[in-house]
This record gives C-alpha cells, structure tokens and sequence, in this order.
C-alpha cells in the first residue's frame, strides 16, 4: 500500500481566493460610493426645488415674530406627508424619495416631466413608475384631500 505523503498545503489556492474576495469587496465599496455621489448630485439639483420649505422652517424656528413675505406657509410645511398613500410608493421607494428630500405631496405633485424622470432614474428598474403609476396626480389629489386647497404652482 502506498502512503500518501502528510505536508505542508501549497497556498497559493488560499491565497487566490482570498485575493478575489478583497477584489470584489473593493469592487462593491467603489461602486457603492459612486453610488452615493450620483444620489448625492440629484439631492442637489433638487433641493433648488424647494427652497421656500426651508425658508419656512427657518422662519418658524427664529425667535420672535417674523415676516414670511410671500413664503407659503400652510399647513403642508407642519411635516412630511405619507408618501406611501400614493398606489405604487412602497417603503423602499418611500425611503429613496426622503433620501432626496421629497417628504411632502406638494414636492411631488409639482413635479416638472424632466424632474420626474431625474428622480426616477434613483428608482433603478422602477424608474418609470413615477409616469406610469401617475404619482404627480395622486399627490395632487391627496395634497387636496389634506389640505383643502390646490396646490399652487411654482
């Protein structure tokens, strides 16, 4: 009977593998922070949108009276809304759209077809629901419901 030989493993196989984990642990983290760069470009272009909500906020936490001038301040800037009301917004997409700083109907509902397809493309594959599932007119409607006025426009 022929024994076989006890030694020391060669690890190069080892150490192949481990090479390749750490490549696409790499791999992963690059794209995944280029990733947030691109999110991070859109939460820009799009906080210009709504700059009047942060003039109300601001004015809201000042001390004392302030002058609002022509700020709308109605009760749509208590908070953020239910996004998920809108058929089609479930909590993932939820979560994505407050990533952005869209927490209320009104920033949705005065949604432009070219900002609607920028925040769409956040969505991945769910990019067109925004058109498709007509989120700009539910959330016309709800902001409605809520708040018994139209939105206004600009």
């Amino acid at each position: 009977m022929a024994q076989r030989k006890r030694g020391r493993r060669h690890p190069l196989p080892l150490l192949t593998l481990a090479a390749l984990f750490l490549a696409a642990l790499l791999a992963w983290l690059l794209a995944r922070r280029r990733e947030e760069g691109e999110h991070a470009a859109v939460q820009r272009e799009l906080a210009g949108l709504w700059s009047g909500d942060a003039h109300v906020r601001a004015a809201k936490t000042a001390a004392g009276p302030v002058d609002t001038g022509a700020v709308d301040t109605g009760p749509d800037d208590a908070g953020p809304d239910d996004l998920g009301q809108i058929d089609g917004v479930g909590p993932v997409l939820e979560r994505t759209l407050r990533r952005l700083g869209i927490t209320t109907f009104r920033q949705i509902a005065s949604l432009t077809p070219e900002e609607a397809r920028r925040v769409g493309a956040e969505f991945g594959q769910f990019g067109d629901r925004i058109e498709r599932e007509h989120w700009v007119e539910q959330a016309r409607r709800l902001y409605e419901a809520k708040y018994g006025r139209p939105v206004e426009p600009g």
